[in-house]
């Protein structure tokens, strides 16, 4: 029976722990790339909703100084 050489074997075993921790290594690349693309995407929509907000408020208080502000203005707070 073949039995192969201790040397052959070492060498196979650092290629298998090397494809390993390369694997290892490409799933933890994954997973910050996912999680700073979800932190961007939170900034974007959180700076939106605020972008938007002042908006209605100054349009509010462009209303209240000219006339009462429009229901649809008011339902925003």
């Amino acid at each position: 029976m073949y039995q192969p050489s201790t040397t052959a074997v070492n060498f196979e075993n650092r290629i298998l722990r090397k494809l390993v921790v390369t694997r290892l290594l490409i799933g933890l690349e994954v997973v910050v790339v996912v999680v700073v693309v979800v932190v961007v995407v939170v900034v974007v929509v959180v700076v939106v909703v605020v972008v938007v907000e002042v908006f209605v408020d100054v349009e509010i208080m462009k209303f209240e100084g000219e006339r009462e502000a429009p229901l649809f203005f008011l339902q925003w707070h």
